[in-house]
């Protein structure tokens, strides 16, 4: 199941048989784990939760309350897996098949196989539920469960789903006949009332089955098989209670055994199936036992794995013809001992060096070109820019002495206009007019009485 879940294998099977019962106009699908999925939901408001996942503790626990939390009140908690409640097993054993999360085991204070998990949850979470043949169910409301109460007489079956439900049609000898859908089907009363439903398919299995579109078909089917005198019914089912072979296949037996099918190979001899499948599988190879519920399907795995063996064969030998081949060469090689082969393979091994030589002598010509022409660019390149860069340090010491030069005459005009100036200064301390401004400005202190500030 976990490999088929890994491929999407089971997603595609579920949504083929939603499209096969016309529901997909009914059915929103939640792609996820329960504890991705269901804290997501609006809580309050479903009319019904149905649990069929995983079967360990905390899954089943962690189910059951998020069921309650998004059920309305009076909605009904139902699901799978529940083969024996709580009180029908020894506690300390129940703990210890949680504790060590065992799947599916037999109890050994009831005698029967049963989930722990899904037991231990539901009895310690909810507490008695009605049970029928491991499906249970319990109405929740917001304070308490309540026990649930079938009436089904009074109840009325969707359309969606009256189709997949049988009817019953009467009885005929050994066999009682039903309907389901548009086909109709004898079965023999031999076959337990618990796996009826499962027989109602689209093959039949004489004598414990019959399959046609009316009644009246079904029914001649019936007497057609009576006519050929085969065995009674009930025979045939208690044939089922011992190992018996019904085929040959490709050097396997196929030997039913109650409702398992096994292809035993030939070569091992004779085999007890009645240890059942485990200890076959532990005693033999599974290349020598295969084991189904079909005879067609084991027969496809005895195909297949037949097919595989033949191509093991086939690589087998031509590993054994490539070994042989080269094994050959090897001796080829081993005898090329004569100066005239040797001397033939050298000169052919010399004419296609020399060949490649030559060719790689071409490619360097070539390129040694091209590496020349570019090397003599670089060159001419080089002999410019040196040129240009002689021109430029030219002009530049031609500019440098034109400065110098106009800065030596600014300071020749500048020494000689200092020069007059000074010149012009003495003069006038030294005139007559400088010595008479000295007197009239003495006067002019004696006259007024300032001070020397003021006649200045």
């Amino acid at each position: 199941m976990n490999e088929a879940a890994d491929t999407d294998l089971i997603y595609k099977l579920f949504e083929h048989n939603i499209a096969s019962a016309g529901l997909q106009n009914l059915v929103r699908i939640e792609k996820g784990t329960s504890r991705e999925v269901l804290p997501k939901l609006t809580p309050s408001r479903w009319a019904i939760a149905y649990i069929d996942g995983s079967h360990t503790y905390a899954d089943v626990a962690f189910d059951i309350d998020q069921a309650r939390r998004l059920l309305r009140n009076g909605g009904i908690l139902c699901g799978d897996d529940l083969e024996l409640e709580s009180e029908q097993i020894d506690p300390s054993e129940l703990s210890a098949a949680v504790r060590t999360n065992q799947d599916f085991v037999l109890s050994a204070s009831n005698g029967r196989y049963y989930h722990p998990g899904v037991t231990a949850a539901v009895g310690e979470l909810i507490g008695k539920v009605l049970v029928r043949d491991g499906f249970w169910a319990v109405r929740i409301f917001k304070d308490r469960h309540s026990q649930l109460e079938l009436d089904l007489a009074s109840t009325t079956v969707p359309s969606h789903i009256l189709k997949f439900a049988k009817k019953h049609e009467g009885q005929a000898p050994g066999y009682d006949l039903y309907s389901q859908g548009a086909h109709y089907f004898a079965v023999s009363r031999t076959v337990p009332a618990t796996v009826v439903d499962e027989l109602l398919g689209r093959h039949e299995m004489p004598p414990l089955t019959f399959r046609a579109d009316t009644l009246q078909q079904v029914t001649e089917k019936l007497q057609a098989s009576t006519k050929k005198a085969s065995p009674e019914p009930d025979e045939t089912f208690n044939e089922m209670l011992e190992p018996r072979i019904v085929d040959v296949h490709r050097g396997f037996n196929i030997v039913k055994f109650k409702r398992t099918v096994y292809g035993l190979r030939q070569s091992i001899g004779d085999v007890d199936v009645t240890f059942g499948e485990d200890s076959l599988l532990r005693g033999y190879s599974h290349g020598d036992v295969v084991v189904g519920t079909v005879v067609d399907a084991v027969k496809a795995r005895i195909d297949n794995l037949e097919t595989t063996e033949e191509i093991l064969r086939v690589i087998t030998d031509l590993r054994s013809e490539v070994g042989a081949e080269l094994n050959a060469v090897k001796a080829r090689i081993d005898n090329l001992e004569t100066p005239e082969e040797m001397q033939g393979l050298i000169g052919g091994l010399r004419s296609e060096v020399g060949s490649e030589l030559m060719k790689i002598g071409a490619e360097l010509a070539h390129h040694q070109h091209e590496t020349d022409a570019l090397s003599m660019n670089l060159r001419e390149q080089c002999a410019e820019f040196q040129r240009q860069s002689q021109q430029t340090a030219l002009e530049h010491e031609d500019v440098r002495l034109k400065i110098n030069q106009l800065s030596e005459d600014v300071n020749v005009v500048t020494n000689q206009r200092l020069s007059r100036v000074e010149s012009d200064v003495a003069k006038i301390y030294q005139s007559r007019i400088w010595r008479t401004l000295v007197r009239v400005g003495r006067l002019l202190n004696t006259v007024l009485g300032t001070n020397s500030n003021a006649g200045r």
